[in-house]
This record gives structure tokens, C-alpha cells and sequence, in this order.
């Protein structure tokens, strides 16, 4: 008998509905101000985050070793014997390939890793759309091929009223930042196939974004 877990990282920004689900383990990724590090949707909120921006950018990396062990040993701990693992863009993180290292060296279970290419509630999506599959009964060989095929469909598109926030975390050029912030440009973004952002449309303001 397969049993399935779903394993995502947190900048997949699943509802709290799929992460209090059975089955579905997430890890938080790390938030580092000058004098703390907390961990994602553990320790901190986004909303807290986003508060405190104005007085403090922090510094985000990848879940630790240590998390990722123990989510491992709770997976195993459950009776699951497989895992579908998903995770945001190798191409603006590099928790794939880090996580990629634990789980092939893991014997416990058979195991596909995803790199969605993209970002945040898409990765999101893609992860809900395995478990209900798996809820739904399909085998693991059945949610695996319809994992690829989501993440070979899918597609996000955000917009942002600055670009500070993306200029400090090295996505985009300070030219770039300097320029749209001059002519009040609100970019909408999205993810090439390589997973990196690009501006797919520009529009002066949020206000013609939103129409």
C-alpha cells in the first residue's frame, strides 16, 4: 500500500487548510533580521514581515538541515512510504536542489521532487492540486504525471507597487528600480521557463494595473 505525503517549502504559500491537512509538511524557510532569525509562518507571520519593512529588510534562506531531517522523520513517523515534494523556482531559491540532496539520500521512501518554476500561491496551486489526487486515490506514479503536467501549464502574474523590496533582493537591477520608481511604473511579473522573473506589461500606477 502507497501512502503519500506532500512536501512543500513555504514560500509555496499554502492555505492553512492544506497545511493542517494529513499528509502535507511544510518547510519554513528562514527570516534573518540583524538580531534574530525566525522561521516562515512558525515564528513570524507575513503580515508581520510586511509591517516591519519600512524598517528593516530581512535577509531570507533556505530551510535548514535540521528541519528538513525532522520533517523526513515525521513523514516516516506517519507510515508514508512515498513523497511528492514541490518546491518554488530553482531559478530565485535554491531549496530544490538542498532538499534534493536529503531526499536522495533517503531510502525510507520513493520520492519525486518538482521544481514548479515558479513562485508563491502558484507553486501553491500545484501542490493542492497533488493532494487532492492523492485524496482522491490515484497512485503515486498517477499524481506524479499530473504534477508535470500542472507545473507545464502553469503560469503567475503579480504586480507590485515598488520595486524596492525586489531591487534588495538582487531580482531585479538597481537601474531597473531607479527608472520604474522615476516614472511611477507598477510592473506586472511573472516567471520565464528558467523560473527568473521578467516584467511581462508596465503600467503607470497601480490604479491602471487594477483595471
Amino acid at each position: 500500500m502507497e501512502k503519500i505525503a506532500v512536501l512543500v517549502d513555504s514560500c509555496c504559500d499554502l492555505p492553512k487548510e492544506y497545511r493542517d491537512k494529513n499528509g502535507v509538511y511544510e518547510l519554513p524557510m528562514q527570516i534573518a533580521y540583524h538580531d534574530k532569525t525566525y522561521l516562515d509562518r512558525v515564528d513570524i507571520s507575513a503580515e508581520e514581515v510586511y509591517e516591519h519593512l519600512p524598517v528593516e529588510i530581512p535577509k531570507t534562506s533556505l530551510p535548514s538541515g535540521e528541519s528538513i531531517e525532522k520533517a523526513l522523520d515525521d513523514i516516516a513517523e506517519a507510515g508514508c512510504t512515498h513523497i511528492i515534494s514541490i518546491s518554488v523556482s530553482s531559478g530565485l531559491s535554491g531549496t530544490f536542489n538542498f532538499l534534493k540532496v536529503f531526499l536522495d539520500d533517503d531510502d525510507r521512501f520513493t520520492t519525486k521532487y518538482f521544481d514548479t518554476k515558479q513562485v508563491a500561491i502558484a507553486s501553491g496551486l500545484i501542490a493542492i492540486g497533488a493532494k487532492d489526487l492523492i485524496d482522491a486515490g490515484k497512485s503515486f506514479d498517477e499524481v506524479a504525471s499530473q504534477v508535470a503536467t500542472m507545473i507545464k501549464h502553469a503560469v503567475v502574474y503579480f504586480c507590485i507597487p515598488t520595486l524596492t523590496y525586489l531591487r534588495a533582493g538582487g531580482r531585479i537591477s538597481a537601474a531597473a528600480s531607479v527608472v520604474g520608481g522615476m516614472l511611477k511604473l507598477a510592473p506586472i511579473i511573472t516567471c520565464k521557463e528558467d523560473g527568473s522573473y521578467t516584467i511581462a506589461a508596465k503600467a503607470r500606477g497601480m490604479k491602471k494595473v487594477k483595471r
